[in-house]
């Protein structure tokens, strides 16, 4: 289907792809309203529910009640979002981005900044690609995502690698194994 021949009726492609025209998507959309009012007003009992439940029960704040509106609104979202822009794009965008910010960084805050910039750069590349070669535009966006989920998962392992070879020189020669990282046993005088 990627790289299937490009056809003349994109139209009704384009609505058996999306689930219909946009007209008909409007409800799907407007479902996100109420979560996006969730996350600007209750930002913090939610952050402080998820980061410190400990420290949120001793302010007061019921993690419980609070854990329940976060997954209620994430399945809203998710399953809105599923309507508008397909169950494999939103798969990718929560899935594969955040993974490759995970094999760049161990840091929060640098994963979450790395996973939002992996997903807009290759939605911008997965849809000039589409707009070029007259490609299925979320599969696009997912194949330039997964490439990138590829080529980050490479860069890991082989710095992986160097690493175990840069340590393996250090050893004294001769000696190799989990007996050379060894300290040996003080020798006694007699």
């Amino acid at each position: 289907m990627l790289l299937g021949p490009a056809h003349s009726n994109r139209k009704a492609e384009m609505r058996a792809d999306n689930g219909g025209p946009p007209l008909q998507r409007l409800p799907a959309v407007s479902a996100l309203l109420p979560v996006l009012a969730y996350v600007i007003l209750f930002l913090r009992p939610t952050l402080y529910t998820f980061l410190d439940r400990e420290g949120a029960k001793v302010l007061g704040i019921r993690a419980i009640v609070w854990e329940l509106l976060f997954f209620f609104a994430l399945g809203v979202a998710v399953s809105a979002a599923s309507k508008v822009a397909g169950a494999l794009l939103v798969f990718c965008y929560l899935v594969v981005a955040p993974s490759t910010g995970l094999l760049i960084s161990r840091r929060l805050g640098r994963v979450m900044v790395i996973a939002v910039a992996v997903a807009a750069g290759a939605t911008m590349l997965g849809l000039l690609w589409s707009l070029e070669r007259d490609l299925p535009t979320n599969q696009s966006v997912v194949a330039v995502t997964c490439v990138c989920f590829a080529v980050a998962a490479a860069v890991t392992a082989a710095r992986g690698i160097a690493r175990r070879l840069r340590a393996l020189r250090r050893l004294p020669t001769g000696r190799t194994g989990t007996a050379a990282a060894a300290p040996s046993a003080p020798q006694l005088r007699r």
